[in-house]
């Protein structure tokens, strides 16, 4: 990465074909198509230069141009599938780019359209970290509340159960301030640098190197958690939307 300041993509991924949620990502929260929310938390980075939205549908295409971003092309529908990883969207995203307008992106801020309850300083912090530190990528996690991996059980074939890691049992660790801190990603930013990008790749591509070997994160437990995904995720967050309503 150069010296200068580092160009930074803001990519929002929205496929038309969600399965579980038909439609989900234009689907109006709180009066706002879902997409909107990371929209505009990406036009308040103070890093981000360009939003672009990923998407393979016209619909999606012309509502996230509405809300100000940018959509130069469709996604071709080879990548376009439930099973497709976030690896082909990039970097397709960023060949597209620097194929068609010469514009080489640095970093690329990941942003899903189903987590619309990001703190306004979110994006900054995992980004100022992949530039301060030089670090691969940044991810947001949150602490792991009930469901500790100490506590996790596997039942064999024979029908006895198993401690999912053998030694770190509930004998143990009885009780819940015996269990070490521990994290899981949330989804909410994820910030990794250009050279983490294959430069071949196809649907069956996995995560493989996405995140590069200087993994880091920054830690995101003062926002609501909500990964909208089913009805009732989005019936939850239409809850927070309302919540939020009344204590303004």
């Amino acid at each position: 990465m150069s010296l200068q300041k580092p160009c930074v993509l803001g990519l929002i991924p929205a496929r038309g074909g969600s399965e579980r949620l038909p439609r989900k990502n234009v689907r109006l929260l709180g009066g706002q198509p879902l997409l909107q929310y990371s929209i505009e938390d990406a036009k308040q980075s103070k890093y981000i230069d360009r939003c672009l939205v990923s998407t393979d549908d016209n619909m999606i295409a012309e509502i996230a141009k509405e809300c100000g971003a940018e959509v130069p092309f469709l996604r071709p529908k080879n990548i376009s599938g439930g099973g497709v990883s976030d690896t082909p969207v990039a970097a397709h995203a960023v060949e597209w780019l620097e194929k068609n307008e010469g514009y080489q992106p640095d970093i690329i801020v990941f942003l899903r359209p189903t987590t619309p309850f990001r703190k306004d300083d979110l994006i900054d912090r995992c980004i100022n970290m992949v530039i301060k530190t030089g670090c691969d990528s940044v991810r947001s996690i949150r602490p792991v509340a009930h469901w500790h991996p100490y506590w996790m059980l596997t039942i064999a074939e024979d029908g006895r159960v198993e401690e999912l890691i053998p030694g770190k049992t509930v004998d143990i660790y009885y009780q819940s301030q015996l269990l070490p801190p521990v994290y899981k990603h949330d989804g909410y930013c994820d910030v990794i640098r250009r050279h983490n990008l294959p430069k071949t790749y196809d649907a069956k591509t996995t995560l493989e190197g996405f995140y590069g070997k200087d993994r880091r994160a920054v830690i995101n437990d003062d926002a609501y958690f909500v990964n909208i995904d089913t009805e009732e995720e989005f019936k939850a967050a239409e809850m927070i939307i309302e919540k939020q309503k009344t204590a303004i």
